[in-house]
């Protein structure tokens, strides 16, 4: 069974852009983790100090890792106190497409 995680990123006012790019710079090297189905990046069009991730794992053990990569502690450390909040939504699909 598949997971599916859609977590809300808030940057802080002013620094929407330094959360953004370095949230794109997450994409990539998460993508290629064993395990990643999908990683795809949203910019909210009317509130651009929000962002989206739509996140599908293969398991829970995939996320787990995903969770401790270098590049997502990394992120953390580094971007972290331009975060005003980050709220992380596990979904289970009704009628979607996977």
């Amino acid at each position: 069974m598949t997971l599916v995680i859609f977590a809300e990123i808030t940057a802080r006012k002013g620094l929407e852009e330094t959360v953004r790019d370095n949230l794109k710079s997450l994409v990539e090297p998460t993508r290629a983790e064993p395990g990643c189905i999908r990683y795809d990046l949203y910019q909210d069009s009317l509130h651009p100090e929000r962002f989206m991730f739509h996140e599908v794992w293969d398991s829970a053990a995939a996320l787990d890792r995903h969770k401790k990569s270098v590049h997502i502690t990394a992120f953390a450390e580094s971007t972290g106190a331009a975060i005003a909040s980050v709220k992380t939504r596990p979904m289970a699909g009704i009628a979607a497409k996977e």
